[in-house]
């Protein structure tokens, strides 16, 4: 047994969330896409990520996610658990949470063992979101028991993490507090909401040059709106990476950035990045992303890879197969470029894909868009 003091040390908290599967739109486990519909339920029924963030405001006694996001915010990050869950992480970290230590989750539904093919990555999407290493987050994956509703999905989590001390830093008193003055102080230490001083400005973590390479790229997945992904080992030469690229321009010709992601055969993301172009038109934006990201690929992994680019643009993929001709000027010599590259390596594809599977490539470019530079 490990004592803790009132206010802080160890804590273990328990959570549970259910969901009804029903025909309709497709919903998500711990930020994966997986083959289950939950009707025309709000959010996107991610009951993993639900229940891991019940289990964390039952550990640290809180009542609701509502305290912590403007109820503007609260709505929008519902609509995916996985953010939701890494932007509450990320809020208690900075007040009342000084570190997780270990999550464990088990899954329960009819249709388990489509679910468990996508285990590793719901694994490494919950430790991304955590912002912990992989081997400290545990999933099981099963049939619903009996007694309990097969048209239904549950998910049961526990948690263990350290709480900080809201008087660690306090004078010392002979007389303790009572129980009323520290809740009250323990809701000022977290909500940083002291009164009647005036609320300080909280600095950019992004501008501390020790934030660790996880905590960094997790903060900027989370200010992009876009949920962290699990990493892949450095990928082997003669494997084959996939290419998703997106370019943006707001006025076409206008302000214009290139988002683009980098994975790799198992689904595990390799790289993603985007910058900020000169005022260009669409089409011009579209191929400087596919090019830029060649250029990293090159640069970063070299030659020995097979490529499937997958682009939204249907004009860039049948101007660069010669279904189309190029006809402006000023996409011939980006056009060229970008074949030029392609022949360097081993084999190459391109694809035309719907605008939803481009997603993330499309959010990479409008967020550096929004974030300036």
């Amino acid at each position: 047994m490990v004592a803790a003091s009132p206010a802080g040390g160890l804590r273990i908290g328990q959570g549970v969330s259910s969901h009804r599967i029903s025909p309709g739109k497709s919903a998500a486990l711990a930020g994966c896409s997986v083959a289950i519909q939950i009707g025309d339920a709000s959010g996107d029924g991610d009951v993993a990520s639900q229940a891991v963030l019940s289990a964390l405001m039952n550990a640290l006694a809180l009542p609701g996610i509502d305290t912590l996001f403007p109820s503007d915010d609260t709505e929008a990050l519902r609509e995916n658990g996985l953010v939701l869950l890494s932007q509450t992480v990320t809020a208690l970290r900075r007040r009342q949470l000084d570190a997780l230590s270990s999550v464990s989750l088990s899954l329960h539904l009819a249709d388990w063992q489509a679910v468990n093919a996508h285990w590793e990555e719901l694994c490494g999407m919950l430790a991304s979101a955590l912002q912990l290493e992989r081997d400290c987050v545990g999933i099981s994956i099963g049939p619903v028991p009996d007694g309990m509703d097969p048209e239904c999905m549950y998910a049961f989590a526990s948690l263990l993490c350290q709480r900080r001390d809201p008087f660690a830093n306090a004078p010392k008193s002979t007389t303790a507090p009572s129980r009323e003055q520290r809740t009250a102080e323990a809701a000022r230490s977290l909500f940083d909401n002291p009164e009647p001083a005036p609320p300080r400005a909280e600095p950019d973590i992004l501008e501390d040059p020790t934030l660790p390479r996880r905590a960094r790229e997790f903060e900027q997945a989370v200010r992009s709106g876009l949920p962290p992904l699990p990493r892949a080992q450095t990928p082997q030469p003669g494997s084959t990476l996939y290419v998703y690229s997106d370019g943006a321009s707001r006025g076409n010709p206008g302000k214009a950035a290139t988002g683009f992601v980098v994975m790799d055969g198992a689904g595990l993301l390799v790289h993603e990045g985007g910058s900020r172009l000169e005022d260009c038109t669409n089409n011009q934006a579209e191929y400087r992303a596919l090019i830029e990201a060649l250029e990293w690929v090159e640069r970063e992994l070299g030659h020995d890879f097979h490529l499937e680019c997958r682009l939204d643009s249907e004009l860039v993929v049948k101007q660069l197969k010669g279904e189309y001709k190029v006809k402006k000027e000023e996409l011939k010599p980006l056009s060229m470029k970008a074949l030029n590259l392609l022949m360097y390596f081993t084999a190459f594809e391109l694809r035309h894909v719907p605008r939803a599977e481009n997603a993330r490539a499309d959010a990479m470019a409008n967020a550096v868009l929004d974030g300036g530079s």
